[in-house]
């Protein structure tokens, strides 16, 4: 390991991220508007992980840059030279956190330094004020954001399409566990026998908590899919256990189907084997101790 700590110099640093963004920068620039560059660069922020306080610095160097800088016309561009005090008063941070903020910047390939012989960030117009083109400049050049603005809009471009998918899933998520528990809660209420109704409820709760506050669709997708398999699960153990309580309910009861009842009481014979039989009257029956009665009543009787 090399040890050796080179004596200072007075010069400024160079390091390897920003030698690889001044590489791959230099390309002519096409003709665009300030607004547009910046509105592209904090559209991608986001996807690309680039911290506040660096946005908060790209922006406040894109308001020293008239448009006429950006036109792809004579000149030499997008350059800027606010002082350093001037950054410091409107980012209000210190010294040292204008120096981390200006580095992470510069390393990520969103400005680029034109470093001047001595040092200092200086510039001139055309003529005073801010409507001629730059004749000679020391500072940061903001280039770099109109040639990769089509990078960055492609990046913003497909983080919003995650983005709206992420949205769509945890939607999707939600919506099929509540459905799994208004099936529960379906299954208790009737009584229904099949699925442990309980576990099912508990699972969808245990999925519907693993989404947490994640948004990338990758991780959202395999929780949606689990959930989806439950609830076509869940709901076919309930259809099948409702069909077989109104199978029970359709029985038929009707007196055709009931069982042949034989009665106890018998009929005397005599009578249950003569076709038409009357039974006579007791009062004409003749007894032992009872003679048959006249039928012939007499002038006297």
């Amino acid at each position: 390991m090399n040890t050796h700590t080179a004596p200072p110099t007075g010069r400024r640093k160079i390091t390897l991220p920003q030698l690889r963004a001044e590489t791959a920068g230099g390309v002519p620039l096409s003709p665009t508007s300030p607004g547009r560059a910046v509105a592209a660069f904090k559209r991608a922020a986001v996807a690309l992980g680039v911290p506040r306080r660096v946005v908060d610095l790209v922006d406040c160097l894109m308001s020293y840059s008239p448009a006429q800088d950006w036109d792809g016309g004579p000149g030499l561009g997008p350059i800027v030279w606010p002082s350093d005090a001037e950054l410091e008063d409107r980012l209000c941070v210190g010294p040292s956190q204008r120096k981390v903020i200006v580095r992470a910047a510069m390393d990520a390939g969103f400005v680029r330094l034109r470093r001047s012989p001595t040092g200092k960030r200086w510039g001139h117009r055309e003529k005073s004020g801010r409507g001629g083109r730059i004749l000679d400049a020391y500072g940061f050049d903001l280039a770099p954001l109109a040639e990769r603005m089509g990078e960055f809009e492609r990046l913003a471009t497909e983080w919003e399409a995650q983005r709206d998918e992420g949205r769509r899933l945890r939607r999707e998520i939600t919506s099929s566990r509540n459905h799994i528990l208004s099936l529960v809660d379906l299954a208790a209420a009737q009584d229904l026998v099949g699925t442990e109704w309980a576990a099912a409820a508990a699972q969808a709760d245990t999925l519907w908590r693993e989404r947490g506050s994640q948004r990338d669709p990758l991780s959202l997708v395999p929780i949606a899919a689990r959930l989806r398999a439950l609830g076509v699960h869940v709901q076919e153990q309930v259809a099948t256990a409702l069909a077989a309580v109104e199978a029970v309910k359709n029985v038929p009861t009707g007196p055709e189907y009931r069982p042949h009842l034989t009665t106890t009481t018998q009929l005397p014979t005599a009578i249950a084997h003569t076709s038409g039989a009357i039974p006579a009257d007791p009062a004409n029956q003749a007894g032992p101790d009872r003679p048959i009665a006249d039928t012939e009543a007499g002038p006297g009787a």
